[in-house]
């Protein structure tokens, strides 16, 4: 392997990454991906309905028939409201989410980009332009100003499923000092996540498992819909709030997904994003004015973080929750 025999190096193999080496490749650039992450801890993810369209026109069609999970039809939040609010995917023109785990989706698209002739390894390699997709990890490939973010943690437990309807429903409520989700896993049970600001945590005290236990009981959907926790069960963490670099590209190099803009999961909208940025890296790169093309990439860049912030905030102050 020659420094010289790839035109874009792209480091890091997740959705957003494999979906810029797709892109390129299919536009003739000799592309290759680094990739020296391990599986992360099985996590189960929500591909909203508009990712899935955007996978299926970006990357294959049926993208997903080889990936377990279940159809979200139905969401049921509890968020400033004295009753849980219900509504189905008829509010959304994309139809209805999925939820699946996270590893899977990445080998999939993994074999995708590899069938379409993008070649993969765990080697370092150069590029005269590379794609920076490495997600939340601050890695200094290039100078990209200051990271800016907010210390939010997400605690996140396997729990038995609690009934056969869940299936297809995804439940929020916002509680105490923070908010809770709940997504069914592709092979069983339920995978229930609390969000609440890392000096939270920290004052408190104790071990994750007793601190999302304490959360639990100040729910009133959620310590009702799960009331028999097993008593034996693991917690962990993940960093999880906004998080952005003052820049997301340069002259040679492009950052893609969470490592242009880690978005709020409150959104739901963390795979779409990755997936939309992608493309409009790709189009940048490929445009016959790459310099004002990339002037144009890091204003997308900057005005989707903006409405985003915005939004996140509006949510949070309705529900009360202004540590976060």
């Amino acid at each position: 392997m020659t420094p010289d025999r790839f035109d874009v190096v792209v480091v890091g193999g997740g959705v957003a990454g494999l979906t810029a080496a797709l892109l390129l490749t299919r536009a003739g650039a000799r592309v290759v991906v680094v990739d020296r992450a391990s599986a992360s801890r099985g996590a189960t993810e929500l591909l909203s309905g508009r990712a899935r369209r955007l996978l299926e026109e970006h990357v294959r069609p049926a993208v997903l028939d080889h990936v377990a999970g279940h159809e979200v039809s139905q969401t049921i939040s509890l968020w400033n409201t004295d009753e849980p609010v219900s509504w189905g995917t008829i509010t959304s023109p994309w139809g209805p989410g999925f939820a699946l785990d996270r590893n899977a989706l990445r080998r999939r698209l993994q074999r995708i980009a590899q069938d379409g002739g993008v070649f993969l390894t765990n080697e370092s390699c150069k590029a005269p332009v590379m794609i920076i997709a490495t997600g939340r990890t601050p890695v200094h490939l290039v100078p990209r100003g200051e990271v800016i973010r907010n210390s939010q943690l997400t605690l996140m437990a396997r729990v038995g499923a609690r009934s056969s309807e869940s299936k297809n429903t995804l439940y929020l409520e916002a509680a105490g000092d923070g908010w809770w989700a709940g997504l069914p896993c592709p092979d069983g049970g339920e995978w229930v996540t609390f969000s609440v600001s890392k000096r939270e945590v920290i004052e408190r005290g104790g071990s994750l498992v007793q601190f999302w236990k304490r959360g639990l009981q100040k729910t009133r959907m959620f310590a009702s819909l799960f009331p028999c926790v097993e008593n034996s069960f693991e917690v962990v963490s993940r960093a999880s709030g906004m998080q952005r670099f003052e820049r997301a590209c340069g002259d040679s190099w492009f950052a893609v997904g969470d490592a242009a803009f880690a978005l709020d999961p409150l959104s739901g909208e963390g795979i779409e994003f990755a997936i939309q940025s992608a493309v409009m890296a790709v189009r940048a790169l490929l445009a016959e004015h790459r310099g004002s093309a990339t002037k144009e990439y890091q204003e997308q860049i900057d005005d989707f973080a903006a409405n985003h912030e915005r939004t996140r905030r509006e949510y949070l102050t309705l529900a009360g929750l202004h540590s976060l």
